[in-house]
């Protein structure tokens, strides 16, 4: 295909790549549509990551070994740039272990809605970018306004509440030793949530975070290991909301990341140390 076609009046230029092409096509329309200068569609075989323009937009649509291959190179030639990667939930635990850490924003099977909110955060960063804000983080300067761009997206999907950082995120006095705990109390609460579920529309209780701490409590009494995907689906949200919240309680130091060492394709998630000993804390007191 031919080379990047950006148009000159736009301030958001993005580099477009595609493992398929009607993928490619339904992109470029898609990204067209919404206003901003975009190349026409790469093959991950010819695309040139060295000089990608201002941001990147992947959009895959199967698992290979080409394009394993292609991703675990993906992350350095990504560093520095606003990207994101459209994926099917199939690939999900095989592209957050490739990419673990980047700052890549992963939209699994991403209804339309999540597609705007991603590209929004995308010319939020690039504009950061092009107003000089990269030599400003550089120099320390410049993080309120990486702030004000990913709240484009956490607001969008009803995160706005854990970019507001007023403190810990686990308080001091839920440290103290816990009394016992048992895995059952935990699966009780869970299946006392999911109850709600059959007599009102879930989305009235949209509340990943707490789903997923359970989640991680029953499976670490029971000591069991929960990858992304699984996770995912214990939020009861879409899994591009929810990757974003693993990213945030990740980045609170209420989650941790552990890659599997027995499977390169997937990563595993559990609870910092403080957050266990919180979530004991927290059923120890309600059996007072």
């Amino acid at each position: 295909m031919a080379g990047p076609d950006y148009s000159r009046e736009h301030d958001v230029r993005i580099l477009l790549i595609s493992d398929e092409d009607r993928k490619g096509r339904e992109a470029y329309i898609f990204l067209k549509g919404e206003g901003v200068a975009v190349s026409k569609p790469q093959r991950i075989e010819t695309a040139m990551l060295d000089k990608p323009g201002d941001s990147v937009w992947i959009e895959l649509s199967h698992d290979d070994a080409k394009i394993e291959t292609w991703l675990s190179g993906l992350q350095n030639a990504l560093s520095g740039v606003p990207a994101t990667i459209v994926v099917p939930y199939a690939m999900l635990d095989m592209i957050t272990a490739r990419l673990d850490g980047a700052e890549v924003e992963i939209l699994v099977d991403p209804e339309i809605d999540e597609k705007i909110t991603a590209l929004a955060l995308m010319k939020a960063r690039c504009r950061a970018l092009l107003s000089g804000a990269r030599e400003a983080n550089e120099a320390g300067v410049g993080a309120d306004l990486e702030r004000l761009s990913q709240e484009v997206a956490w607001i969008a999907s009803s995160l706005a509440i854990l970019t507001q950082r007023s403190g810990p995120s686990v308080r001091s006095d839920t440290r103290e030793a816990p009394g016992p705990v048992d895995a059952d109390q935990v699966r009780r609460e869970i299946q006392a949530r999911r109850r709600r579920y059959d007599h009102f529309d879930h989305t009235l209780f949209s509340d990943p975070a707490w789903d997923m701490l359970l989640e991680l409590t029953e499976a670490d009494l029971k000591r069991q290991e929960v990858p992304v995907s699984a996770l995912c689906m214990a939020a009861n949200v879409p899994p591009t909301t929810a990757l974003r919240w693993i990213r945030t309680m990740c980045e609170r130091d209420i989650f941790r990341r552990r890659p599997d060492a027995q499977d390169g394709r997937r990563v595993f998630i559990e609870l910092e140390p403080d957050a266990r000993a919180a979530m004991h804390c927290y059923f120890a007191s309600a059996q007072a």
